[in-house]
């Protein structure tokens, strides 16, 4: 009798099983993505990786397994609830479109190399790993503030990375990164131009600073010389 397969190995079955094959039928893969189920957050972050894994397929979820998890816990260290963020793929740009558009996010984090390639036309993650900047170029992300880093299932692979990832999901809730969009700047892809736009949005008042009329006090040494 022979054996039912499940859901992924079907999906796979009628290929020779490479390590490339695989990969390339995963970025195939269709799986939707998921809107958020909490609204009333200040802040309203879109999670977005390269291509589901098998779990994701089997389950029909976005983020799934075990780098399900490792995203939830970091999500959960930073302050950010799941629930609250959008999570999907990059592998169905016409869908991400039409998703974004409904959601309408503060900024999108960028898990993977596919992924910011689309947005940035460039796969060199090493270089744009953590740094802030709109996209200009057409699709899903064009317009929209985004910060790349690395997919959870690969921090799992190289555990040095993991702190990388939670300081970009912790400034995805920053102050600076969970505001609307402002279009009354000139907005470009350069570095240079958003260190600019970045000064103008920086928030007036800073913890820790003294007041600018405050006088300050010089405390007078009272120990005798030896």
């Amino acid at each position: 009798m022979k054996k039912k397969l499940d859901p992924f190995d079907q999906f796979i079955c009628d290929v020779p099983v490479t390590t490339s094959v695989v990969q390339e039928k995963l970025y195939e893969a269709k799986v939707p993505n998921r809107h958020p189920s909490i609204t009333n957050t200040p802040y309203r972050i879109a999670i977005i990786a390269d291509e589901p894994s098998r779990d994701d397929i089997l389950g029909g979820q976005p983020f799934l397994g075990a780098a399900g998890r490792s995203l939830s816990l970091r999500l959960s260290r930073a302050g950010i609830l799941r629930d609250a963020c959008f999570l999907g793929y990059s592998n169905d740009p016409d869908r991400l479109t039409h998703d974004l558009n409904v959601y309408s996010p503060h900024i999108c984090l960028l898990l993977g190399r596919n992924t910011l390639g689309l947005a940035h036309g460039t796969h060199s993650l090493g270089d744009w790993r953590g740094s802030v900047f709109v996209s200009t170029h057409d699709g899903p992300f064009k317009g929209r503030k985004c910060i790349p880093s690395y997919h959870p299932a690969d921090c799992n692979r190289n555990y040095d990375w993991t702190p990388l990832l939670f300081f970009d999901i912790k400034k995805c809730s920053g102050n600076f990164c969970a505001r609307p969009f402002r279009t009354d700047l000139f907005i470009s892809g350069d570095r240079q131009f958003f260190k600019i736009i970045a000064r103008r949005e920086r928030p007036r008042t800073c913890q820790g600073l003294a007041a600018p009329n405050r006088k300050m006090h010089a405390i007078r040494n009272t120990q005798r010389p030896r």
